[in-house]
């Protein structure tokens, strides 16, 4: 996944409920950029095709020209999954590296 994606996401699961101009400035990055982004890590792709289905978008009740979007359950279970990882990493279990043999020395 994309660090951009990941970021799209991370602020979605942390601030849910908002539309892209309020990613796009959370984010520092253009509107039109946060909207592809949430559009590869939402249901569809721009052009459409499957995407990561990890945000779900729905239209706002009063602004139909704002959509609001939210985490799908994958999404959760990926921050479940995130969290404990994080958690086991901060409890002291070490993740051993790969040896060099198997890691491109560019």
């Amino acid at each position: 996944m994309p660090l951009s994606y990941a970021l799209g996401f991370m602020h979605v699961a942390l601030d849910p409920g908002y539309g892209t101009v309020h990613y796009a400035r959370a984010m520092a990055m253009h509107q039109p950029v946060t909207s592809r982004i949430l559009l590869e890590i939402g249901q569809k792709t721009r052009t459409g095709g499957p995407g990561l289905g990890l945000v779900d978008s729905v239209y706002d009740t009063v602004d139909l020209r704002l959509k609001r979007y939210f985490l799908t359950p994958k999404g959760k279970l990926l921050v479940q999954a995130i969290v404990k990882e994080m958690s086991r990493r901060r409890m002291g279990e070490v993740i051993p590296l790969r040896s060099g043999k198997d890691v491109d020395q560019r």
